[in-house]
């Protein structure tokens, strides 16, 4: 019985020994891993992943296990100053992309959504052979938007005093304002923001331009608009293939359908052609302060009817291909301050380096 028990303490102890080895080379193996994988982009994933819900199930399960191991005279490793790094403000998702119940990809910035080339990629393969529209939900902070709509709501006060109210296509409850570059930041920023850069380089070339920059107002009561493209399609009776132009929204008020929100037909860009003007558009395209809508300029659109008694308002930009006429002079219509304080993508935005032929030498730029 004693060799018995010496023999099976032996097997006991092996075991162990065992174990430990195992578990050793399975967290060096782990380490080897995550140092070849530092600094390489990860793939995307449908739903992403919830890294703070896993960090915190792994600190409470940590957490009930180390009482066990303190009473069964092994040392608790896992205490609450072993999970400092996860903090209140960590970002809840990773590569946060996914298709919404109606139908079209959104992206999440607020649940930390890192829109990396995957992402990006992805929502521009959306916008071209996809549903023709995409969302990013929080692309601006709501301080920056509110930031923006301030800025807004001077310029039509502004214009009021003046009597230079440019009334908009829908009547006198609807209102646009043009000239927003020459005011400098906010507009200047978030014409030049990174998402913007990221998702449409991929749909109409890394050296797109910009055709038109405004704030579009959906007032009180305002009927719904016309079913149609927007530039340079609206001009044409047939169409390329490769993409052209893009729109995007920043909303600054929430978009719902009854404040007016966009109605679109999902994959109409594929149709390559015109709207009836009273054709249905099916799906509501709604979004909260600080969104960002993106969408094919050949997707038929309108906006809806706003049955409140408040507006809202958006900035609305129009981006080119570089070989497409503006539908605004940019160059022209932007101050030399604005030109001269320009980073690179306002430059590019405004063709900047890519000026038209001098024919005459003694010219002094091909804008005189």
């Amino acid at each position: 019985m004693e060799e018995t028990s010496i023999a099976n303490g032996g097997r006991v102890k092996r075991k162990s020994a065992q174990t430990a080895q195992d578990a050793q080379l399975a967290r060096a193996l782990q380490e080897e891993l995550l140092r070849g994988n530092r600094g390489k982009k990860p793939k995307c994933e449908e739903l992403g992943i919830n890294l703070k819900a896993e960090k915190e199930q792994a600190k409470h399960a940590a957490m009930r296990e180390s009482p066990k191991k303190s009473r069964a005279g092994g040392a608790a490793s896992n205490t609450e100053d072993d999970f400092d790094d996860i903090t209140e403000g960590e970002p809840l998702m990773r590569h946060w992309v996914r298709r919404n119940e109606k139908g079209f990809l959104e992206a999440d910035a607020r649940r930390g959504c890192c829109v990396c080339d995957d992402c990006a990629q992805r929502l521009a393969d959306e916008m071209i052979n996809g549903s023709g529209i995409v969302v990013i939900r929080g692309a601006i902070s709501e301080q920056a938007a509110a930031q923006a709509r301030v800025a807004v709501n001077k310029l039509t006060l502004a214009e009021e005093k003046s009597g230079r109210r440019v009334e908009g296509e829908l009547g006198p409850s609807h209102r646009r304002i043009w000239n927003l570059l020459n005011e400098g930041p906010p507009f200047t920023t978030l014409i030049t923001h990174t998402l913007i850069f990221k998702v449409l380089s991929r749909v109409i070339g890394v050296d797109f331009t910009l055709g038109s920059f405004s704030a579009n107002e959906i007032g009180a009561n305002c009927p719904q608009g016309p079913a149609h493209v927007d530039y340079p399609y609206s001009m044409l009776q047939s169409f390329p293939s490769d993409p052209m132009a893009c729109q995007a929204i920043f909303c600054l008020d929430e978009w719902s359908a009854a404040k007016g929100a966009t109605r679109v037909q999902l994959h109409s860009q594929k149709l390559k052609e015109h709207p009836d003007r009273d054709e249905k558009l099916e799906t509501v395209v709604e979004g909260k302060v600080g969104d960002l809508v993106m969408y094919n300029s050949l997707l038929h659109h309108r906006s809806g009817p706003n049955s409140t008694r408040n507006s809202r308002i958006g900035l609305l930009g129009q981006f080119l291909a570089k070989y497409v006429r503006p539908m605004e002079d940019q160059v022209r219509g932007v101050t030399e301050k604005v030109k001269k304080g320009a980073d690179k993508r306002l430059r590019q935005l405004l063709a900047l380096d890519c000026p038209f032929p001098i024919l005459d030498p003694t010219a002094g730029t091909s804008y005189d």
